[in-house]
């Protein structure tokens, strides 16, 4: 039986888990799909044809202006959905629903005023509306078949197209709502092609109205933003007929990092329901100073091995959640980040536990009674960290939470070398893309 139906039993307090459904979209993966492919329905080609047909021009410009936008929007937006949880291709749909609905009111309303290049501009706004939502809502991980994580994907370096065979979608748990439309009209740079661009240029009342409205500023986005406006409220009350139908995508769920996903979702639910101590001298979860998150090893995962309900080794579930590309851990690497623990409030009373480690190679001892020891000396402890730009995928609150203990790193780091560091991770993911590129290839 897959993860996401068994229930998972929380040892530290006694309380059953109940993995949510919800929990299948971030285990799924789904498959790259060309321009081609994602308008295999009918009624979907159909869209293009009525635009085809409205847009006021004639086939070659059509060619010219039209196909690359339509074809560059649908690669970049894949099946991702329009919100957090939605179903698949909800995004690229309303996009070309509101595109087509767009055209049509646009040329009863113009009348012997239509002009190409101002219906130019307002479908590219009804198209593109909501094109930033692919940063806001989610972060997008190119992995291979298994599950594993070969590389984040940026919408900025170009659509998935070619990178990858599979991506895998995780929800942040707090949206960055204000940067959907920040950064809408950047990707638009990206999709809406050269000699499109160029053409609008040409006019720049047109072209101011279409980048204030695509940045939901209604004092300078003239009348664009009025017909985004009606055409949204006329798609809003649209007849559930009359939608596109449901975008099929032949998705897989990974046995590989099965087990991985189910820690995931088991740590999610204890932070989130606070069944999993976090930041107390007894917790294996502390939050870092630059906003990131600790995960004390091998007990975290020692914990999830008893509520599994199934006889398995902890290295097991932590080796395919470093697969997930979530930690600072490279993948296929067992390497584990050191921290010195001290204490910023008052210690806990010397009956409590203290987790110690002996000898050179960190071995876990057996949790000791302290014997009342006069002065505590400072304690190493060894785990995993999730870097502060994955912390949304897995715990929105994080921010909140007032430190009890601190957590020094055993080997100093200067924040150049940090974004060294960070520099040389993307790197290494430019390079696993271009060698996925040039084994097509070859």
């Amino acid at each position: 039986m897959s993860f996401l139906k068994m229930e998972l039993a929380n040892t530290l307090n006694g309380q059953q888990i109940n993995l949510p459904m919800s929990q299948q979209s971030k285990a799924t993966l789904y498959p790259v799909l060309t321009a081609e492919a994602l308008l295999a329905h009918p009624k979907r080609r159909l869209v293009l044809e009525k635009i085809k047909k409205d847009c006021g021009l004639e086939l070659r410009y059509y060619q010219m202006c039209y196909e690359p936008l339509i074809l560059h929007f649908l690669e970049l937006v894949q099946a991702l959905p329009f919100q957090i949880n939605g179903g698949p291709g909800t995004l690229m749909d309303y996009g070309l629903e509101r595109a087509e609905l767009m055209v049509q009111t646009y040329k009863e309303e113009a009348g012997n005023k239509f002009d190409a290049k101002h219906a130019y501009a307002v479908i590219i706004a009804a198209l593109l509306q909501d094109v930033g939502r692919i940063t806001s809502n989610q972060k997008v991980i190119i992995s291979d078949r298994g599950g594993n994580f070969i590389a984040y994907w940026t919408p900025f370096e170009g659509s998935l197209v070619g990178k990858g065979d599979f991506y895998r979608v995780r929800f942040f748990e707090n949206q960055w709502v204000t940067l959907a439309k920040e950064v809408t009209t950047l990707l638009a740079r990206q999709i809406i092609p050269a000699i499109g661009l160029i053409w609008l240029g040409q006019d720049n009342r047109v072209l101011q109205s279409l980048l204030c409205a695509l940045n939901g500023e209604k004092s300078g986005g003239g009348d664009i933003f009025n017909w985004l406006q009606l055409v949204n409220k006329r798609w809003q009350n649209r007849p559930p007929k009359e939608h596109l139908p449901p975008l099929r995508v032949d998705s897989i769920t990974p046995q590989e990092t099965e087990i991985g996903e189910a820690f995931l979702g088991w740590l999610n639910q204890g932070l989130q329901n606070g069944s999993i101590l976090v930041d107390t001298p007894e917790a294996c979860v502390y939050k870092l100073n630059n906003g990131g998150i600790f995960l004390e090893c091998p007990r975290i995962f020692k914990y999830f091995c008893d509520a599994y309900g199934e006889r398995i080794d902890w290295i097991v579930p932590c080796k395919q959640f470093i697969a997930l590309g979530l930690t600072t851990t490279t993948v296929g690497t067992l390497q584990f980040t050191q921290f010195y623990f001290k204490y910023t409030k008052k210690p806990p009373e010397p009956s409590q536990m203290a987790y110690i480690f002996q000898n050179q190679n960190k071995q876990r001892s057996a949790f000791q009674i302290a014997a009342k020891p006069k002065v505590r000396q400072p304690m190493i402890r060894e785990g995993l960290v999730i870097p502060p730009e994955n912390t949304g995928l897995i715990y929105g609150n994080i921010a909140e939470l007032q430190q009890v203990v601190e957590l020094q790193p055993v080997e100093s780091i200067t924040n150049q070398q940090l974004a060294q560091h960070d520099l040389t991770l993307l790197q290494q993911q430019h390079d696993a893309i271009k060698n996925f590129t040039q084994s097509r290839t070859s």
